[in-house]
């Protein structure tokens, strides 16, 4: 799409199975047609290749910049059943998920869809706040909370939130998009001490996923390669990597093309 000077592809060619050979092509006819500019092609969130690669051998077009990043996700085709799968994730997980679920025995996992997921923007939006404030960083809840209350008001069909509930309440709660076989996982937080609340909630939704799309993928953000070592990142990382997720290579590549 065009954005001022700058037009992207967002998040990338899409060809039906069987004509993914035709990615060079597709995107030269796609060039042709827009004509001379600055590009940039691909998306943080994406399980695809990075196309720096080919991008540089399409006459007329020259690399500008590009970020490298790694897709992170749990792929349950790796998996033959939700049983392998979830012995095989860390035993701390386990542990945590089995504490909530002793500690508060009414525990369950409701799923607010469309725009009944509104009612749970509050909630999400104050969870967060909240452990933003334990780390001491900043939090913009208003401006949070209007991003969130526009995404479901303009795509209800992609809205859903999960919520783990006991004795009425919500203990903690994570926003969820499906597209295809892939599931989202965008954000999501607890109420403070709620133990092992978060990772029950979090391994209902991975079962249910992965009982609905056994092939599919549960994607839960990228991380930019610059940052990878960065003391920041080693408490995300180590959540994600108790799940066994893997990493998909991809990158956001800015290039300027001739093609008249």
């Amino acid at each position: 799409m065009k954005n001022g000077p700058l037009r992207e592809f967002y998040d990338g060619i899409r060809l039906i199975d069987g004509y993914e050979h035709l990615w060079k092509s597709a995107v030269k006819a796609a060039l042709a047609s827009e004509g001379p500019g600055t590009y940039r092609y691909g998306w943080g969130w994406s399980t695809e290749l990075p196309r720096e690669s080919e991008l540089e051998t399409i006459d007329g077009v020259t690399i500008v910049d590009k970020e490298e990043m790694l897709m992170q996700g749990v792929d349950f085709s790796a998996w033959p059943s939700w049983e392998v799968y979830k012995k095989a994730i860390s035993e701390n997980s386990r542990r945590n998920a089995a504490k909530a679920q002793k500690k508060y025995p009414d525990i369950e996992v409701v799923f607010s869809h469309r725009y009944h997921s509104l009612a749970r923007v509050l909630d999400l939006v104050r969870f967060r706040d909240a452990m933003y404030k334990r780390k001491g960083l900043g939090f913009q809840s208003i401006t949070t909370a209007l991003a969130y209350t526009a995404s479901i008001l303009l795509s209800p069909s992609e809205a859903t939130v999960a919520s783990a509930m006991s004795g009425g309440k919500v203990l903690a709660a994570l926003r969820l998009v499906r597209f295809g076989d892939a599931t989202y996982y965008l954000d999501g937080a607890s109420s403070f001490g709620a133990d092992g609340v978060s990772w029950y909630l979090m391994l209902d939704v991975l079962e249910r996923a992965y009982r609905e799309t056994p092939n599919g993928k549960f994607l839960m953000g990228f991380v930019h390669l610059a940052t990878w070592d960065h003391p920041s990142s080693a408490g995300l990382l180590r959540s994600r990597a108790s799940l066994r997720v893997r990493n998909w290579p991809t990158s956001v590549v800015t290039f300027r093309s001739e093609a008249a």
